[in-house]
């Protein structure tokens, strides 16, 4: 399954792991020692992590251009070295305007070292191939979640939230950067940008031309719909099953399955990558999203459907990190990958840091079983675009 990439697939998958884990991860698992010792309100604290995604959603167009003119190793490893920095300098923080400045910095280098720069990254040299090695990334960073949760709370056991943030900034310096050092001169040992296509960088498209594409559109809120919905169930997903009357234990359970159903989905796609496009793989997912919600509506009176939601949301949404830069290259080009695809990223960040603050919204003016009509028509939305965009390829081909 793995071929001559396998080596630097296997480094940019460790190295994504432990930047997910120290900076987007992190922060879920530091909320509550930050409350207790700061004595801050939680919408207060959490507004950081918006910030954090807003800022990398501002700079991820320039991320991707920056990629495009060839400079996609420097951007990697510089963010990835300047953000274990900025891990390490919480612990110093002692006001909420310094907790804020240091995420919205954080922020920043997540548009220069997260998956979007990555991908772009792997896009320019690799084209189409690069399928194969973001599968792997996905499959084994899906981790991250799991490994920060776990070794966060025993490293808070043992010296403190302060002690998390060394540790975490140290194995983002010493992992994740040397990890990316030798997997990107791995790959621009072997490769000419644009190899196996034969485009050219030096011209890249400017955005008033990007945008007036009704195609850029259609992927890019699309993949932003999917991004909203998944961000409102998960982040609402324990309240909603103790509205319905789901005890704890079985409520943890299923919110804790989601991680590691995104990697089984992941591997469900590896199997079916031969007979399947991308575009069709990202129908079939959002029609099981679509699906997923309304289980989750009738959860309450069969607690066993539970099993089905979990299958399908977190099996669903997890090939959307794979298919969402394949879709993109394949219907928009693979010209200047990085800066179509910082464009596209800019709705899809945004919705992803504001969804738990729009399912509270809707939540507080009428209930959760509204939000969940809401997520699955988004879904069904998403389902019937790509709909579209699949005979749109039909017909041009």
């Amino acid at each position: 399954m793995l071929n001559f990439l396998s080596r630097p697939a296997y480094l940019f998958a460790i190295a994504q792991t432990f930047l997910w884990a120290g900076s987007i991860y992190l922060f879920p698992a530091l909320l509550l020692e930050w409350e207790r010792k700061f004595e801050w309100a939680r919408t207060d604290v959490v507004a950081g992590l918006t910030l954090a995604l807003v800022a990398s959603a501002l700079l991820a167009p320039i991320a991707g251009k920056i990629i495009d003119k060839g400079h996609g190793r420097k951007l990697l490893i510089s963010s990835a070295i300047t953000m274990g920095c900025l891990v390490a300098g919480l612990s110093f923080i002692q006001d909420i305007y310094q907790f804020y400045l240091v995420w919205f910095l954080i922020g920043i280098t997540m548009a220069g070292c997260l998956y979007e720069a990555c991908f772009a990254f792997l896009n320019a040299f690799l084209g189409a191939e690069s399928k194969k090695t973001i599968t792997v990334i996905t499959l084994i960073s899906g981790l991250a979640g799991t490994i920060a949760f776990s070794t966060i709370s025993a490293l808070v056991s043992i010296g403190g939230w302060q002690f998390a943030c060394y540790c975490f900034a140290t194995l983002i310096l010493l992992i994740s950067v040397p990890c990316l050092w030798f997997a990107t001169s791995s790959i621009m040992k072997d490769y000419k940008i644009h190899a196996h296509h034969g485009e050219d960088i030096s011209d890249p498209p400017k955005v008033k031309q990007i945008l007036a594409n009704p195609l850029f559109w259609v992927i890019a809120l699309t993949f932003a719909i999917v991004a909203l919905n998944h961000g409102m169930i998960v982040n609402h997903l324990l309240p909603i099953l103790d509205e319905r009357n789901i005890n704890h234990d079985t409520a943890v359970l299923t919110i804790s399955m989601l991680g590691p159903l995104q990697v089984a989905g992941r591997i469900a796609m590896m199997a079916a990558d031969k007979k399947l496009s991308a575009l069709q793989i990202t129908i079939f997912a959002f029609f099981g999203i679509f699906m997923a919600s309304f289980i989750l509506l009738g959860a309450e009176s069969v607690p066993s459907m539970l099993v089905f939601f979990v299958v399908l949301q977190g099996g669903c949404y997890g090939v959307m990190s794979i298919v969402r830069p394949m879709v993109i290259g394949d219907i928009l080009g693979r010209k200047n990958f990085g800066a179509i695809s910082g464009l596209a990223a800019m709705p899809y960040l945004t919705t992803v840091a504001f969804s738990p603050f729009i399912g509270a919204w809707i939540w507080h003016i009428s209930s959760y079983n509204v939000m969940l009509t809401f997520t699955g028509a988004m879904a069904l939305v998403g389902f019937l675009s790509f709909l579209w965009l699949r005979k749109q390829q039909v017909k041009n081909s």
